[in-house]
């Protein structure tokens, strides 16, 4: 799906903690899968987007920050995740 729009997946950090996924994607170089309590709070408290029409049945979301939604690869991941759950963002 990269490739098909010219894009390269360029991974500068892998985090397993949330405290360490969610500083990335306030700084808008990462996305991430949170539990919902602390995805809503990310929501409501840092602005992040979450991907809420999706269930993947667990308590995680997928989340962004919002001004990242512009970007072609995430882009990209929204699509694969439209296509994998079968559900529209």
């Amino acid at each position: 799906m990269l490739q098909e729009r010219k894009l390269v997946l360029k991974k500068a950090a892998q985090a397993d903690q949330e405290t360490s996924m969610l500083a990335l994607v306030r700084a808008g170089v990462g996305i991430s899968l949170a539990r919902d309590v602390v995805a809503l709070r990310a929501s409501q408290s840092d602005g992040l987007v979450i991907a809420d029409k999706v269930n993947i049945g667990c308590d995680l979301r997928f989340i962004c920050l919002a001004g990242s939604l512009r970007r072609p690869e995430l882009d990209c991941a929204f699509q694969a995740l439209s296509r994998a759950w079968r559900r529209t963002f």
